[in-house]
């Protein structure tokens, strides 16, 4: 995986990953732009058994209580075939598997920036995921 801070490449160990209910909440305005490249192959490998658990969860819901989920939107597909529909991978991953994902970052207390949302997942020759930062005080 590569990490960027203002489209620079940084060390991984620079960075971590807000899972605080603060999430997406920016208390001041020193804000960087991060991406985060990764091979689809090391995407699928770290996610594909929570979204399948969480997607067999969510069909049992959905049938259970008449709802529609972006799941069903997308009538339950595979892991896989979620990556050709930007719009729900963003969607799920955000809501869904963002916290999974994340636990790639090691916990380092001398990280320097903190990832802070997730405002696309766009899948080409691999996964980039992009969004914004903080610098860690």
């Amino acid at each position: 995986m590569k990490a960027f801070i203002n489209n620079k490449e940084i060390s991984l160990s620079d960075l971590s990953y807000n899972d605080g209910l603060n999430f997406n909440r920016f208390f001041d305005s020193n804000i960087l732009s991060y991406s985060l490249i990764v091979t689809k192959n090391t995407f699928i490998k770290s996610l594909e058994k929570e979204y399948n658990r969480i997607k067999d969860e969510i069909q049992l819901d959905d049938l259970q209580y008449n709802e529609l989920s972006d799941f069903s939107e997308i009538n339950y597909c595979s892991f896989e075939k979620l990556l050709d529909n930007p719009e729900y991978l963003l969607n799920i991953f955000k809501d869904f598997l963002r916290n999974d994902f994340f636990k790639m970052l090691s916990e380092n207390s001398n990280s320097k920036f903190v990832i802070n949302s997730i405002d696309s997942v766009e899948n080409a020759k691999e996964i980039t995921i992009k969004g914004r930062a903080f610098i860690k005080k």
